[in-house]
C-alpha cells in the first residue's frame, strides 16, 4: 500500500509541475520585433530557399513553391528545390518543367532516395547567400515571412530562427494537429525569451549559412548506434547550433501553412518519428541546459516523464494488485485531463486531444524508448524510381 501511496503521489506531483511549466509560459509573451518598412535602399540580404521533396503530391507541391514565388521581398530570392528520388509522375514533371526557367531558381533530380538530410546538401552547396530558409515541400510560407524570419539575424549572434506553423485543417485529427502545433508554438515563444529554442521546426525555419557550414559535417554525418539517422534532422540541427554558442529565436509574425495527418496510422508514424529523435537527442540536452535558465530544463522533462509515468499503473498491477493499478491509472488519466485543459485554455476540442495523449501519444512514447535504434522514416512508401 506504501508503494500504492507513493505512486498516487508521484502522479499528482506530475501535474502540479505541469501546471507551474504551463504557469511559466503564459507569463512569457512573444519576442516580436518593431515592424519595420521593406525599404527597397536598404541591403536586405540574399536567401537561398531549400526545399527538399520526396514523393510530394503535386498539387501539394505546386502550392508550396506558388508560395514562394510570391514572396514580398525587397533582397535577392534563390530557391532550389531537390527532388530526393521520387517515383516518376507526369503531374510532378509538369510542375518541376514550370518553374525550372524561371531566373533563381533550379531544380535538382537526385536519381534514387537519399534522406532529407542528403537533399538538403544538395541543394546547400550550390548556394552562397548569408541566410538559407528551409521549407517543407507540403509548406506554404505566408507573403511576409521571409522577411520576418530575416529580421532577426540583424543579431551576429542569431544562428536559426523558426516561424509560426498553422495547420491546414479537416476532419478531427487534423483539427487536433492543429492545436498540438498551436501549443508548441507556445512553448517555442517562451523558449524564445532565453533565445534558447531548443527545436527550430524543420518545415519553417531560417538559418546563418556561416552557422550551418560550421555544424553542417557533424549534421549530415549524424549517426546514433553506428546507424545513419534518417529523421530528427531539427531537433538535432537545432542543438548543434545551441552547441556552439549561437542562439535560436521564434518569429510569431512568421507564418506558414503546412498539412497534418489526416488517417491514425500515419499520426502514429509521425509521433514515433518525433519521439524516437527526442529520446535520441535527450543526453545531448540534458548536457546543453546546464547553463541555461531552470525553465528551459522544466521544458524537456515535461516531455520525458510523462511516458515514464505512464507504466506505474502496469508496475503497480505485477507488484500488488489489479484495483491499486487501476486507482494509479486514473490518477494519471485526471492529471492528464487537467494539464490539457489548462494548456489548452479549455479549448472546445481539449477532451478530444486529452484522449489522443493518454491513448495514442504516449503509448508511442513509450513504445519509440524501446526501439530508438530504428531509422526507418514510414511516412512515405519507398520506391525504386527510374534513372534519370
Amino acid at each position: 500500500m506504501t508503494f500504492t501511496m507513493f505512486c498516487v503521489l508521484l502522479l499528482m506531483s506530475y501535474g502540479g509541475v505541469g501546471v507551474l511549466q504551463e504557469s511559466a509560459r503564459r507569463r512569457c509573451r512573444p519576442v516580436r520585433l518593431r515592424p519595420g518598412s521593406e525599404d527597397s535602399s536598404r541591403p536586405w540580404p540574399s536567401v537561398d530557399i531549400l526545399i527538399p521533396s520526396y514523393n510530394e503530391e503535386p498539387d501539394e507541391l505546386d502550392a508550396c513553391l506558388s508560395a514562394v514565388a510570391v514572396a514580398q521581398y525587397a533582397g535577392p530570392l534563390r530557391v532550389y528545390v531537390v527532388d530526393d528520388g521520387s517515383a516518376r509522375s507526369d503531374e510532378r514533371d509538369v510542375v518541376y518543367g514550370r518553374i525550372a526557367g524561371r531566373p533563381g531558381w533550379s531544380v535538382v533530380r537526385l536519381t534514387d532516395n537519399r534522406g532529407k538530410r542528403r537533399a538538403q546538401h544538395a541543394g546547400f552547396v550550390l548556394g552562397r547567400s548569408s541566410l538559407v530558409l528551409c521549407v517543407d515541400s507540403d509548406t506554404r510560407i505566408g507573403p511576409g515571412a521571409v522577411t520576418a524570419l530575416v529580421r532577426h539575424f540583424e543579431d551576429a549572434e542569431v544562428g536559426a530562427v523558426s516561424g509560426v506553423l498553422h495547420v491546414r485543417t479537416g476532419g478531427v485529427l487534423t483539427r487536433l494537429c492543429a492545436l498540438e502545433y498551436l501549443m508548441a508554438d507556445g512553448y517555442r515563444a517562451r523558449q524564445s525569451v532565453d533565445e534558447a529554442v531548443l527545436c527550430c521546426s524543420g518545415a519553417f525555419s531560417m538559418y546563418r549559412r556561416s552557422a550551418l557550414e560550421a555544424v553542417w559535417p557533424a549534421y549530415q554525418e549524424h549517426r546514433f548506434l553506428g546507424v545513419p539517422c534518417r529523421h530528427g534532422e531539427d531537433l538535432y540541427l537545432t542543438s548543434l547550433l545551441l552547441g556552439v554558442g549561437l542562439r535560436t529565436r521564434f518569429a510569431a509574425e512568421a507564418e506558414a501553412w503546412t498539412t497534418a495527418p489526416d488517417r491514425l496510422g500515419r499520426y502514429v508514424r509521425q509521433q514515433l518519428r518525433w519521439s524516437r529523435s527526442f529520446w535520441r537527442e535527450l543526453p545531448r540536452l540534458v548536457g546543453q541546459l546546464r547553463s541555461r535558465p531552470a525553465r528551459l530544463s522544466l521544458d524537456v522533462a515535461m516531455g520525458a516523464v510523462p511516458p515514464l509515468l505512464y507504466v506505474i499503473p502496469l508496475l503497480l498491477w505485477t507488484a500488488e494488485s489489479l484495483t491499486h493499478a487501476a486507482v494509479a491509472a486514473a490518477v494519471f488519466v485526471m492529471a492528464e485531463s487537467a494539464l490539457t485543459f489548462f494548456r489548452t485554455g479549455g479549448h472546445a476540442l481539449w477532451v478530444r486531444y486529452a484522449a489522443l495523449r493518454v491513448l495514442v501519444q504516449i503509448p508511442v512514447q513509450v513504445w519509440a524508448l524501446f526501439t530508438v535504434y530504428d531509422q526507418a522514416w514510414m511516412t512515405r512508401d519507398p520506391v525504386r524510381p527510374s534513372a534519370q
